[in-house]
């Protein structure tokens, strides 16, 4: 498989995730997602997010991968799925698909518009956070500033069929 067929097949495969996900967000109700539909929501991220990865595009891994942080407490429980946070992600959705069509030859999404979503994604997740501490009993303070690292140690085991019916991990 050349980097052009595994390209346009990493665009075809996110569409369909994003499509499946947009149907799943507009029809979703506060009171009846199920954990399914929960699950591939964080699924579609999950795998935009790491096929994203393989070909080097860092600002769509960052992108996705506070949505799925997002998702994820959705799935947990810590946070309640209400019209505000399906607006939320829809918001994601769509600037997901921008991403990806820039790709294609579109135009470059907006970069206020991606930091607008993250800024509002940390609000969430800060509230989810102060939310749970403050239900556990624990005293709420500030954190400490934190010096950001930039060593990363990455650890790769693949299977005896890894070549036999995907892209070279190379």
């Amino acid at each position: 498989m050349d980097l052009e067929q595994a390209r346009q097949s990493f665009l075809q495969e996110s569409a369909e995730l994003l499509e499946e996900m947009e149907g799943i967000l507009l029809d979703a109700e506060a009171d009846n997602i199920t954990a399914e539909q929960l699950g591939a929501l964080f699924r579609a991220m999950h795998t935009i997010k790491g096929s994203a990865g393989l070909f080097g595009l860092e600002d769509i891994v960052h992108f996705t991968h506070q949505v799925e942080d997002l998702l994820d407490q959705l799935r947990e429980g810590s946070l309640q799925l209400d019209a505000e946070l399906d607006g939320l992600l829809l918001r994601c959705h769509d600037h997901v698909k921008a991403q990806l069509a820039a790709l294609d030859g579109g135009i470059p999404p907006s970069g206020e518009e991606q930091a607008s979503i993250l800024a509002e994604i940390a609000t969430v997740m800060q509230h989810c956070s102060d939310t749970l501490r403050y239900a556990s009993g624990e005293h709420l303070e500030p954190p400490a500033a934190q010096q950001p690292s930039s060593d990363w140690l990455l650890s790769l085991r693949f299977g005896p069929d890894v070549l036999r019916n995907g892209m070279d991990p190379a």
